[in-house]
């Protein structure tokens, strides 16, 4: 499945919203590939690792259509005082009014 064929399976108004999500993230990310997740459009895909030593692909940026609502994840790598560095990530709902 693409990008192009995951925003086709969805119903209006929800296709018009994340396609313009997507059109957004190309043009501010441009250099990011595209890669798709389970029902999700992820955006500069990279390989995770955590100390318990679980890993997985996942992507710097995920936008995934919900039941209720549109989510956007985004990981980052942060600098900590000690010098370590650590991967945070954070998301953001939108939830539509219809």
């Amino acid at each position: 499945m693409t990008a192009a064929d995951y925003i086709a399976s969805l119903e209006e108004p929800r296709r018009s919203e994340v396609q313009h999500l997507h059109h957004l993230i190309r043009r501010t990310a441009p250099d990011l590939d595209i890669v798709m997740l389970p029902n999700l459009i992820g955006y500069g895909p990279f390989r995770y690792r955590h100390a318990t030593g679980r890993e997985g692909d996942t992507a710097r940026i995920c936008v995934s259509s919900r039941k209720n609502y549109i989510a956007v994840y985004s990981w980052r790598w942060i600098r900590l005082r000690t010098g370590f560095r650590r991967r945070s990530a954070g998301w953001l709902v939108l939830r539509l009014r219809g």
